[in-house]
């Protein structure tokens, strides 16, 4: 579905400049395409990092596309966790369990004996081992302030301490697969996730006063850079945008994706769009659009999801 979407962002293109020739202020050029995804699972098969690579997975099989893959993840929560545990110090933190599927790393789980108690830790493969092809930045990166060191004594309550930034800027633990953030939010979401003081509702205009969620925020930022600029050698470090991908690794991402979500995957031609004018209808009944990659579908109830 990705291709077919390049497809139809360069036909768009090509038709509007062609129609714009002599005005170079209406040209427009195929537009970049973003997906984003929740840090989360609709089932109990896969963990939530699980299902994250499954689906980064199949967007990223084609050799056509180059894209941004964004991540919301919302699960630093604590003053007391780390990259490797969550505040008990025992069990291990979404951060480094969602780094470790990005890399092809294997997990392990617990299992408790029913009877004795006797806990035993069992090796858990990968669930792929198809490499990270696309940049990957967390598109959402925060925790609601209603939740931060809500469960542990730490003062003061409920003001993010930012303190996973350095994990993700360069150097960082998670920076060999994650290009960035997008730290949630200056404003928006209600004020669980507000950094903002001030109007209730912003209205895009007036300069708003920063709440210690901010103060925290910049502070990271502002250690993070001067690490970067101190441990900066001059060497330039790979553009994880211009790795390719490989359509060998696609017939096992669609194989993945119906194993673990029991999806049909249907044609474009069957995804008719209210959106496309006549003439881009027109367009995609050509025969090299009908060619285009399928897209996937949820069967629920039995009953074929086309939209």
């Amino acid at each position: 579905y990705l291709d077919d979407l390049t497809e139809f962002s360069q036909m768009y293109s090509t038709r509007l400049t062609s129609a714009n020739a002599n005005d170079s202020n209406n040209q427009r050029t195929a537009f970049p395409l973003m997906y984003a995804t929740q840090h989360d699972s609709p089932n109990a098969q896969l963990s939530p990092d699980e299902a994250v690579k499954v689906t980064l997975d199949y967007l990223a099989c084609s050799t056509k596309n180059n894209f941004i893959f964004g991540i919301n993840i919302e699960s630093w929560c604590s003053s007391v966790q780390t990259f490797e545990y969550n505040e008990d110090g025992v069990t291990e933190s979404s951060y480094h369990l969602l780094w470790k599927t990005l890399t092809g790393q294997g997990k392990t789980r617990v299992i408790m004996d029913a009877v004795t108690g006797e806990k035993t830790s069992v090796p858990v493969p990968p669930i792929s081992s198809i490499p990270v092809t696309v940049p990957i930045v967390f598109s959402e990166m925060g925790c609601s302030k209603a939740l931060f060191n809500r469960d542990n004594a730490v003062q003061p309550k409920y003001v993010r301490d930012w303190k996973q930034i350095p994990l993700v800027l360069k150097g960082g633990m998670m920076s060999d697969v994650v290009s960035g953030f997008v730290a949630y939010s200056y404003d928006g979401g209600g004020s669980a996730f507000r950094m903002m003081g001030g109007l209730e509702r912003w209205d895009g205009k007036s300069v708003l006063p920063p709440l210690p969620d901010y103060e925290n925020f910049r502070q990271q930022l502002s250690e993070a850079s001067r690490i970067s600029d101190d441990d900066n050698d001059g060497d330039v470090e790979d553009d994880k945008i211009l790795k390719k991908s490989n359509n060998n690794y696609c017939h096992g991402a669609v194989e993945k994706l119906t194993e673990v979500w029991n999806l049909n995957l249907y044609s474009l031609s069957k995804m008719p769009s209210y959106f496309f004018t006549d003439y881009e209808d027109a367009q995609l009944q050509q025969p090299q659009y009908q060619k285009l990659s399928t897209a996937a579908t949820a069967n629920v109830a039995n009953v074929d999801l086309v939209r």
